[in-house]
């Protein structure tokens, strides 16, 4: 038995295959958000020396299926992202005050956590704490408010019919403004890559408070910067808890996502009330289809929870972005484009050229950036970017 205080857990594993490290290895991700986006602290130890839960035994592809037909409609809780990505300072790098309001999504550069509550069809809230001020989401049917009570402005969005929060939990915690979340990172993962990854049941462990058996995915792709994927997957309902990666060559956590805190019980209705407060500032904003459909991929991509390029097929295309390969060694290839941010300006000086562009690299993904403004972007190494960069049309 091992127990892993900052991780908040206490688990027992089993023999594990496919090469996985020690249990201090393991790490949780939303590979995700990495790739086109854009908790190794999940909070204090909910159980330090408790005894890891006696479960029944389950196979691998009986947990998957679980996880895949999970019947959890709504919950609460608080969930928890951390990142250690090796990602740039860019302070120096960005001229005068270009660096004000730039900066990387906070769940890629530390610990951030937020409180969810995900209700009947079409309710969902989501609060995210900032020192003394909170920013809050707040979705009930066709209407939406976004809360900053540091700026006391409040936006009421007005949702078009189609866009509003499906009925699951998973389609629902999709929309928190690209808010990562363990189901909506594992479940797009297990439902495409099953023949490129070693899939195994290591152990049982409490994970904010719930019996969890831990699914270990190990990528059979030696290309791929990815070492291990842990899901810990509640044993009575079958929700992801927790998902946690760990990078090639990196001990400590490259990405992590989970629950410190949850509770099945149907929130009650007065969570996804909101009334602006006097002496508020209060807009307006209507949101078509047309314009949730020209969000860039990265926004979409967050938002919807898509595991892109890892459960991508190959060759498949979309707006002008392509998909090289497959499984965890997909690279996803956008459109030429002019670079217009300052923010990835200032990447792109301080990185080493490939192939003809500049390479952008974190412990789980790279990024080329070719000489017209083509991205390749992929979970693998800069020698697997740099060989479908040359297979690419002039």
């Amino acid at each position: 038995m091992s127990v892993s205080e900052d991780r908040g857990r206490t688990s027992e594993g089993s023999s594990r295959s496919g090469g996985l490290p020690s249990r201090s290895r393991w790490l949780a991700a939303p590979v995700a958000g990495l790739v086109l986006a854009g908790a190794a602290g999940i909070g204090p130890a909910l159980a330090g020396t408790r005894t890891p839960p006696k479960l029944p035994t389950v196979s691998p592809t009986s947990l998957v299926q679980r996880i895949l037909t999970s019947p959890v409609r709504h919950l609460s809780g608080t969930v928890t992202t951390n990142a250690d990505l090796g990602l740039p300072d860019l302070s120096s790098s960005l001229a005068g005050g270009a660096s004000a309001g730039l900066s990387i999504p906070s769940f890629l550069t530390g610990p951030t956590s937020r409180q969810i509550w995900i209700g009947r069809p079409g309710q969902l809230r989501v609060a995210t704490p900032s020192g003394t001020s909170e920013r809050d989401l707040v979705v009930d049917g066709a209407s939406a408010w976004l809360w900053n009570s540091a700026t006391q402005t409040a936006t009421h969005l007005l949702l078009p019919a189609t866009s509003r929060p499906a009925g699951s939990a998973t389609g629902q915690a999709a929309m928190a403004a690209g808010m990562p979340m363990p189901q909506t990172v594992a479940v797009p993962i297990l439902s495409h890559l099953a023949p490129t990854t070693r899939v195994s049941v290591v152990g049982t462990a409490w994970v904010a408070g719930q019996a969890a058996y831990e699914l270990a995915l190990a990528p059979r792709a030696a290309d791929s910067l990815v070492a291990d994927v842990l899901v810990a997957v509640d044993a009575a309902n079958g929700l992801p808890l927790e998902v946690q990666v760990l990078a090639r060559n990196q001990t400590s956590p490259a990405f992590s996502v989970g629950f410190s805190s949850v509770s099945f019980a149907l929130p009650s209705s007065s969570n996804f009330d909101f009334v602006p407060p006097r002496g508020a500032t209060v807009k307006t904003k209507s949101l078509s289809l047309a314009s949730l459909r020209g969000a860039s991929p990265a926004r979409m991509g967050a938002v919807t929870g898509s595991a892109a390029p890892f459960g991508s097929v190959a060759g498949k295309t979309s707006r002008g972005v392509k998909v090289l390969g497959r499984g965890w060694s997909a690279i996803v290839v956008t459109a030429p484009t002019a670079i217009r941010s300052p923010m990835l300006r200032a990447l792109l000086r301080s990185s080493p050229k490939l192939a003809g562009g500049r390479l952008v690299s974190t412990s789980l993904v790279n990024v080329l950036v070719l000489a017209n403004g083509r991205m390749l972007i992929g979970a693998v190494t800069p020698g697997a970017l740099a060989a479908a960069a040359s297979q690419l049309a002039p």
